[in-house]
């Protein structure tokens, strides 16, 4: 019985905090351009270059690792540049085409994580 009475207090706890805006957030908050989203192990997701420069940046948020991996692609889905970024850090660096080539983020972990990320011209 206080097994039980225990489970049932906890409960009852755990849906007053987040009811009350007290449960931690995954990441920060969503309404980035290339992503807000769980990535299985092995998936990410690229844009193309905002406009007219080949300056580009990625910047992400994450959590359950302490990386992830910024990345360029070409059109096709060719990689051709990466870095391991830790939480809110942001990797600058330059594309080829700023018209097709395109930089993201990719979980290269084994397992899912929850990543919010962003791609912009500096």
């Amino acid at each position: 019985m206080k097994l039980r009475l225990a489970l049932v207090a906890v409960g009852l706890a755990t849906a007053v905090a987040a009811a009350a805006g007290i449960a931690v957030p995954t990441a920060q908050a969503c309404g980035w351009n290339l992503g807000c989203q769980t990535y299985s192990p092995g998936s990410g997701s690229t844009g193309t270059d905002l406009c007219c420069s080949v300056n580009e940046a990625v910047n992400s948020t994450f959590n359950t690792y302490d990386t992830v991996q910024a990345i360029k692609t070409r059109s096709g889905g060719s990689w051709f540049g990466s870095t391991l970024l830790y939480y809110d850090w942001t990797w600058y660096t330059t594309v080829d085409n700023a018209n097709s080539d395109k930089v993201g983020c990719y979980n290269h972990h084994t397992g899912s994580m929850f990543v919010n990320c962003r791609h912009f011209n500096y």
